[in-house]
């Protein structure tokens, strides 16, 4: 849904309800809604004193998105085909190889997006800004289990992670002619951190024999 009042104010509203068959009968479906607000301030009458100043946007927006990337069928127990010896004689068998996750659900990203696009000289220069920050939750993630338990892994959702940072871009129309030639400069600082983790310690991959490294 979009909303525009007089081109100045806009809001955008989005949902979705998304399932898929990867998941659990639990935990098929999940709610992704998202909205944006946006202020075109360059239209409003007390910037026509800015002479050099041809557009300004504000910009907010909020949303969350879903992940599904998991294969089908990895929430259910699997058994694999083995060849051992039994009191002396092959035999063929099975065993089980994967652990069950009935509770396993959708990894969700939810984001927060600040920024501001400017007009400079009638679009000769343009600056855009922007603020973001991600967070990460019920991360999709091979849980290593130990030696002792008969299996390696368990998928299941665990930790969050945020990612956040200012992205600048500076563009520039240099020529405008027969011969046109735009140029762009791009400035980006960005930091990952982890928030969470499964009982607030480490997860390794190295195992000794028996047990977690």
């Amino acid at each position: 849904a979009n909303y525009s009042y007089k081109g100045k104010y806009l809001i955008t509203l989005n949902a979705r309800y998304d399932g898929s068959s990867n998941f659990s009968a639990n935990n098929k479906w999940a709610f992704f809604p998202s909205g944006a607000l946006a202020w075109n301030m360059g239209s409003e009458k007390f910037m026509n004193k800015f002479k050099s100043i041809s557009s300004w946007k504000w910009r907010v927006s909020y949303g969350r998105t879903g992940n599904q990337a998991i294969a089908a069928y990895q929430t259910l127990a699997t058994f694999s085909n083995v060849f051992t010896i039994i009191n002396g004689v092959p035999v063929n068998a099975v065993r089980p190889t994967s652990v069950a996750n009935d509770n396993l659900k959708w990894e969700t990203t939810a984001q927060l997006n600040i920024g501001a696009d400017i007009g400079f000289f009638k679009e000769r220069l343009t600056l855009t800004a922007d603020y973001y920050r991600m967070v990460t939750s019920d991360l999709l993630f091979n849980l290593p289990l130990p030696t002792y338990s008969g299996y390696t892994s368990l998928l299941t959702n665990i930790g969050k992670v945020e990612n956040k940072g200012i992205e600048l871009t500076l563009g520039g129309k240099i020529l405008t002619g027969k011969l046109k030639w735009d140029a762009s400069l791009n400035w980006s600082a960005n930091e990952n951190k982890i928030l969470e983790l499964p009982g607030g310690t480490d997860v390794f991959y190295s195992r000794a024999p028996g047990h977690m490294a």
